[in-house]
């Protein structure tokens, strides 16, 4: 008797190390998506807009086409964010309170980060008319002064 008992309770806690089925489908889409919305990101810094001014032979036109593209990352990014949330409500239960604060902080920094993201576009869609492809009034700048930061060998400041 006092086996059973015993196999029931291993049995119990190993399945509770285990992930369900729509946990472990919950968190694949969360690796997923970050892959997605941080690879995409990542690819597009790193070589499209340096092919794309060799291709163009031009900033405004990479610029018209990052406009675009940014409108398709900033979503894509809520909808990771949503899954990451969901992740985070549906997971909450595991780990300890230190993790579990480290997860809640991560996601609402990146939430505020996607937010800021989605009130600048329409500011700097401000200054573009996209169907000349021309920028207006070159001497407006849409947020007051900008800080430039560059790599080491440039110059970099603030410009007003």
């Amino acid at each position: 008797m006092e086996a059973i008992t015993e196999s029931r309770m291993n049995s119990s806690s190993c399945r509770q190390n285990f992930f369900s089925g729509g946990e472990l489908l919950l968190r694949f889409l969360a690796i997923i998506g970050l892959c997605f919305w941080m690879g995409g990101f990542t690819f597009y810094a790193g070589v499209v807009i340096h092919v794309g001014h060799r291709v163009f032979d031009s900033h405004r036109e990479v610029g018209f086409l990052t406009k675009e593209v940014t409108i398709w990352l900033n979503r894509s990014g809520v909808i990771v964010l949503l899954v990451l949330l969901a992740n985070h409500l549906c997971c909450s239960d595991r780990g300890s309170a230190w993790l579990k604060g480290i997860r809640l902080a991560t996601l609402l920094l990146m939430a505020a980060v996607q937010v800021a993201l989605f009130l600048i576009h329409p500011r700097l869609d401000q200054v573009l008319d996209v169907s000349k492809h021309a920028i207006l009034n070159r001497a407006e700048k849409p947020f007051g002064c900008v800080v430039t930061i560059r790599s080491p060998g440039m110059k970099g400041g603030k410009t007003c």
